[in-house]
């Protein structure tokens, strides 16, 4: 019993680690014939932040979606909703960097072209809440 009990905390951890602590919702809108609007919020749970922006001295980058379709073009970069906040983060011995609390929105257009039929979406990320560092990535279909 003693043994089940312990199998059954560990696996209840594993479970609760394995949680991503940003939810994403995304969703595509056609503005016409060969455009469509992605819209991507990220709800952040309290106590974390998502990195807003590329860092090249700590090895960060902010979030960015990708789309293997040679039939998909990337019109402009990835916006977000808010201006990102500056915070001294422990995770890098107190460097500044910017980053998103509670929730953001983007937005990015893409161009297609007649021959796509469906489209998954790779959402890349990272975020910490000062003690843990988690990369996050995300799929799903959006058309």
């Amino acid at each position: 019993m003693k043994f089940l009990l312990t199998v059954l905390f560990a696996f209840i951890i594993i479970i609760t680690s394995a949680q991503s602590p940003v939810q994403w919702k995304v969703t595509a809108e056609k503005k016409d014939s060969n455009t469509y609007l992605i819209y991507i919020n990220a709800t952040i749970n309290n106590g974390w932040y998502l990195y807003a922006i590329t860092d090249t001295t700590n090895g960060l980058e902010g979030p960015a979606i990708s789309i293997q379709n040679a039939h998909v073009k990337m019109k402009g970069t990835l916006q977000p909703s808010t201006t990102p906040m500056i915070i001294s983060d422990e995770i890098f011995a107190s460097s500044k960097e910017s980053v998103f609390q509670e929730e953001v929105s983007y937005i990015q257009e893409i161009n297609v072209d007649s021959k796509v039929f469906s489209l998954q979406l790779t959402l890349n990320a990272y975020s910490a809440n000062g003690k843990e560092f988690t990369p996050i990535a995300y799929d799903q279909q959006i058309i």
